[in-house]
């Protein structure tokens, strides 16, 4: 590991690796990318050092997975907003109410999964890729598995004859 500091800012952090005139680190020692870094002892090491903050494979596909739940929760109020109007212009009134209320119900499952998400990243435990496939696991079973369902509900609303037809 080598100690670098930033020739014009004077902040210094650690790197894990330094070669090719790239710098992996855990916190920019500069506020621009292309000054010049000298090692602690004042000598410098490279200039236009470039700054790699890595993320891993893993990373990128659960940050990926993540951002898909709150399409999901929206994909499904869409759908249950359209269900209603629908129930409404044709009177069906407890249809409607069972479409608003599928609303209320996601929308306070995708809260739910947001404040364990919050809590988690506020944790100071050690986090690895486990205990990330773990939450991720559980929201995406909870809002997947409750969008389906809704999903499944609205289409069963919308297949039933109005009250004139019946």
């Amino acid at each position: 590991m080598v100690n670098l500091r930033c020739s014009t800012d004077g902040r210094s952090c650690n790197t894990r690796t330094l070669y090719n005139k790239r710098a992996e680190t855990d916190w920019p020692p500069c506020k621009r990318f292309g000054n010049l870094l000298e090692s602690a002892d004042g000598q410098p090491l490279a200039r236009n050092v470039r700054l790699r903050f890595a993320m891993t494979i893993y990373q990128r596909v659960s940050l990926l997975f993540a951002a898909s739940l709150p399409i999901v929760v929206l994909v499904v109020v869409g759908r249950h907003v359209v269900s209603a109007l629908r129930s409404l212009r044709d009177r069906r009134f407890k249809f409607a109410l069972f479409s608003v209320l599928a609303i209320a119900g996601i929308l306070l499952l995708f809260a739910g999964v947001a404040v364990i998400w919050f809590a988690y990243g506020l944790g100071h435990s050690k986090k690895d890729i486990w205990s990330d496939l773990i939450i991720l696991t559980v929201s995406a079973a909870l809002i997947y598995g409750g969008g389906y369902g809704l999903w499944r509900l609205a289409r069963f609303m919308d297949e039933q004859p109005s009250g004139d037809a019946a």
